[in-house]
Order: structure tokens, then sequence, then C-alpha cells
């Protein structure tokens, strides 16, 4: 029998998104009197399974986020309580080499958090998020003790639901 999964993965997250610049509906930098930081909690599922395409491995996951946020300054209010927020979903790739392992995916960001152009209470973006994901892990003993990783990403957004405003497409290298 052949064995569907080699690996699958439930687990929580939490993500950090820290910043000292925020903008406002129409995309004017508002002025913070120090740094803040939103929490976003995550249900998060992997499964990495042992059919190959292209030599790779393939494997998928699933994000389910809640966010609760409070964010209070003299011209400026916004909570959230807790609350969904929006999912994503991903594909990827991998291949395991003798010193080295790839990784290649596609990741989907769906706005299914509330948003609202003017609220104040939004627990989604209100866009659309396309990423294409490549990394790599390179062994640099042979017993795989030693090691050098890194990742690149780059997302493509839809304008923001009931707006014009388009936050651009971003590149990271991790």
């Amino acid at each position: 029998m052949i064995e569907l999964a080699q690996r699958f993965i439930r687990k929580t997250a939490r993500q950090r998104y820290p910043t000292d610049t925020i903008k406002d509906n129409n995309g004017r930098d508002v002025s913070l009197p120090r740094s803040l930081t939103s929490t976003a909690d995550i249900i998060l599922v992997n499964l990495v399974t042992n059919y190959k395409i292209f030599g790779g491995k393939v494997g998928g996951s699933i994000g389910f986020r809640f966010i609760k946020n409070r964010i209070q300054f003299n011209s400026f209010d916004v909570h959230t309580g807790f609350a969904y927020s929006d999912t994503f979903a991903g594909a990827t790739l991998g291949w395991e080499l003798k010193r080295a392992d790839i990784t290649a995916g596609y990741n989907l960001y769906m706005p299914t958090g509330s948003f609202s152009p003017n609220a104040t209470d939004n627990t989604g973006l209100g866009m659309w998020g396309n990423e294409l994901t490549i990394g790599s892990t390179v062994y640099l003993d042979k017993k795989r003790t030693w090691n050098a990783a890194a990742t690149f990403a780059l997302e493509f957004n839809t304008d923001k639901k009931d707006t014009n405003i388009h936050v651009g497409n971003l590149g990271t290298i991790e």
C-alpha cells in the first residue's frame, strides 16, 4: 500500500507585524508616537505527500487566521475584538538532494476577513494576494550538521475591495 503522506502537521502559530509607519485610507502617513505591533494567531495545517511532480514531492498548506487588535491614539482608534481574518492556502514542490533541499511554491491569500474601506474594525485586508516562493537549505557537511538557508518570495496583490488603493507588490528575501 502506498503511504499517502510523508508528513502531516497541525499546529498553531503566532505572526507578529511590527511597524513604525501606518497609512490612512488616502495613502497618507499617520504619525505614531512609537512603534506598534499587530498579532495574528493561526491554525496551520501542512501536508507533504509521497506523490512527485518533476521529481519533487508535492505538499500543501492552509492557514486560518484570528486577530485581536486594539490600537488607540488621539485621532486614531481601532478595535477588532477577537475575529476571523484572511485565509491562505498554498502548494509546494520539494526536492531532497545529497547536500541541499529545495522548495518552490505558490500561496493564495484570500480576503475572508471583514473589510469595509472606512471601517475601524476591519479584520481582513480586503484584497487578494498571489505569492511565488523559492528556497533552499545547503548542507555544509556530509552529516548535515551545518547549513545555510535562504528563501525568496514575490507577492502580487489586487486593489483593496471597493477602493482604488493598490498596496503594491512585495519581494522578500530571508
